[in-house]
């Protein structure tokens, strides 16, 4: 289900996230015009590991989507991460969602065993990123400090 963004994926990773729609409640503001270059230096910050670990989202071989896990940069234990993650529209509505999230929150336990929470901030109209952290297994535990407009999901890792 998951695999490395790789060079190769380049048209398939900007037809994917060339669309404001996806971007519509994302932390970041859409990059309009989306450029093969600004598409070639993301998926090469994907392969990146210092800080977070990203996998394109694979159905039938093809990618659909991204999950990542960030890690706090004073956090050199990894007891904690924040993991996030994005369809393209095309595969919106399809229960691919949930089933991500929650074998992404199983690799991520294999991968990184010192990780005993994980959150997900969800903008607060994203009701359907909410649906999917929820069937993965996380709960709402509060709004962020910083912006009312993002709740904050949690999953305790059981260790």
């Amino acid at each position: 289900m998951f695999g490395r963004w790789q060079a190769q994926d380049l048209a398939q990773y900007k037809a994917l996230l060339d669309d404001p729609y996806v971007w519509a409640l994302l932390p970041e503001p859409y990059p309009d015009p989306f450029t093969d270059d600004l598409a070639a230096s993301l998926i090469e910050l994907s392969n990146e590991t210092k800080h977070h670990d990203v996998r394109a989202v694979l159905a039938d071989g093809v990618p659909v989507g991204q999950v990542r896990i960030f890690f706090a940069p004073a956090d050199s234990v990894r007891e904690s991460a924040e993991v996030s993650y994005w369809l393209g529209r095309d595969h919106w509505g399809c229960g691919i969602g949930a089933r991500m999230v929650a074998a992404y929150v199983e690799e991520v336990t294999a991968r990184f065993p010192s990780i005993t929470m994980l959150i997900a901030r969800i903008h607060r109209d994203n009701a359907a990123s909410a649906r999917i952290a929820l069937k993965a297994g996380f709960h709402k535990t509060n709004v962020d400090d910083q912006d009312p407009n993002i709740e904050v999901y949690g999953i305790q890792l059981n260790r």
